[in-house]
């Protein structure tokens, strides 16, 4: 029309299979579109053309929200997983995870992964409403932890099959004890106090159990 720099389109219902958005100097800027494997996304670009944000919904139906640095890589995202979990997770520069933050019904907390994605550290709350730290190895099993067992605050060390054989902590009256376990995960020695506030050491067998001592 003249007169005018645009033309106002107006309609109900629009359909297609992709919206560009252009700036002044025509560079893609916006993106809305479905991409050949059916995954719907949103995606905005920075000047130089680098996708920087991307929201959308992935092949495994989790919505989510992709942050990517002026390189390209991917460094921060937030999701729910397939089994419902809200997510958020920071990623190094090779886009493996480094730190996870995660919220489950019976689960949550903070775990740290090293550069070949093994996680290292984990820190959160089970079921029961307990707090945990946990250390990995290289391996990604566990070898320490750190929590309660009831209201008794313990220690608890794991060998390299994941087996616990050390524990430090409090009996149910507040008896401090150390337990040394066998690969099957029974006590075997038992340093601490009995109810009586008896120091001692017991040598166990299969069939001999600790007097007054429980943790």
């Amino acid at each position: 029309m003249e007169g005018k720099e645009h033309e106002v389109l107006r309609a109900k219902v629009v359909q297609t299979e992709r919206i560009e958005i252009l700036d002044a100097k025509g560079n893609l800027r916006i993106n809305i579109s479905v991409n050949e494997e059916g995954e719907p996304f949103l995606c905005v670009y920075d000047a130089k053309g680098e996708a920087r944000l991307v929201l959308g919904i992935n092949a495994d139906e989790e919505p989510g929200i992709a942050l990517y640095d002026s390189a390209g890589k991917l460094k921060a995202s937030i999701f729910i997983s397939v089994d419902d979990r809200p997510t958020i997770a920071f990623y190094d520069g090779e886009g493996k995870e480094q730190i996870v933050i995660s919220l489950a019904e019976r689960e949550h907390g903070v775990w740290l992964y090293n550069k070949s994605g093994r996680m290292r550290l984990g820190l959160g709350i089970d079921d029961d409403v307990t707090p945990a730290l946990g250390f990995y190895d290289a391996f990604g099993k566990q070898r320490i932890g750190l929590g309660f067992r009831g209201e008794a605050p313990t220690f608890v060390a794991y060998d390299a099959k994941g087996r616990e054989r050390i524990a430090l902590g409090f009996g149910s009256k507040g008896e401090p004890a150390l337990w040394l376990n066998d690969e099957s995960e029974k006590p075997c020695i038992v340093i601490g106090f009995s109810y009586e506030g008896e120091p001692g050491i017991w040598l166990l067998g299969e069939e001999i159990e600790p007097p007054n001592l429980t943790l």
